[in-house]
């Protein structure tokens, strides 16, 4: 596993750097538009599950914890609704539910409601792409489950998110997706975003972080996802140009 350290005095390189700014074409703005609204997908319905969670374990008695199952998290206009499962004898059954809207939790409480067929399929899914083939990084991982991005055989594309457990630690490389056709129980593509497990350290007084990135031309939904997440600029620097990546948005900044 390798660890990347922040590195604030590139602050100044960069200020400093030829040709830094660089024009963005059609074809950045398209690419980056679709980048970026997933990766805020993906950071609204991770933080929505976190907040959650915070509730929900001060009110879901010990009696029912053996039988949860995980959460799933559904969009729902401009919200994100987090359902607890629980296995009951009478099937899967959400036992807490709360809504997220304009970055906090609106509504939320204990519930003793069967799933509904989304999702159930939502939880299907889920259970298919933890058990299918990819190499993740280290435990524990978050899942984000939304709507397959491309037409074709996919009823979902569950994204998996290695979390952070550690004070100051990024966790850069591991994120992966799958889309799953939850009839044919099976992965239709998988998406890895990194080659390695790597991690970042959010050292005090620290700006941004750089981070080199080789699977794809441009930066991921991913990159987006932990710009917004810890709430910091990224750059990333690819065989295509360097791209700043700020408040959940994407610029080129050299060809």
């Amino acid at each position: 596993m390798r660890r990347l350290g922040l590195l604030p005095a590139l602050a100044l390189w960069l200020a400093l750097w030829p040709g830094l700014s660089a024009a963005q074409t059609t074809e950045d703005r398209a690419a980056f538009a679709r980048i970026e609204r997933i990766g805020r997908d993906l950071y609204e319905h991770d933080r929505a599950a976190w907040l959650a969670t915070d509730r929900a374990r001060l009110v879901i008695p010990e009696s029912e914890r053996p039988n949860l199952r995980g959460w799933i998290t559904l969009r729902d206009g401009e919200a994100v609704i987090v359902d607890f499962v629980a296995e009951r004898p009478e099937g899967l059954v959400s036992v807490h539910r709360s809504t997220f809207r304009n970055g906090g939790i609106t509504e939320h409480g204990s519930v003793l409601i069967p799933l509904d067929d989304v999702r159930r399929r939502a939880h299907e899914a889920l259970a298919i792409a933890m058990n299918a083939p990819a190499t993740l990084c280290e435990m524990p991982y978050n899942s984000a489950i939304l709507p397959p991005d491309a037409e074709g055989e996919a009823d979902a594309d569950v994204y998996l998110m290695p979390a952070t457990t550690v004070e100051g630690q990024i966790r850069i490389g591991g994120f992966v997706r799958h889309s799953v056709d939850v009839d044919e129980r099976r992965v239709v593509e998988t998406e890895m975003f990194s080659n390695s497990c790597l991690i970042g350290q959010n050292e005090p007084g620290a700006a941004f972080l750089v981070v080199t990135h080789v699977v794809s031309p441009l930066p991921t939904q991913a990159h987006v996802f932990l710009s917004l997440s810890h709430g910091m600029t990224i750059f990333v620097s690819t065989l295509e140009g360097v791209f700043e990546i700020a408040q959940g948005r994407i610029r080129r900044v050299r060809q």
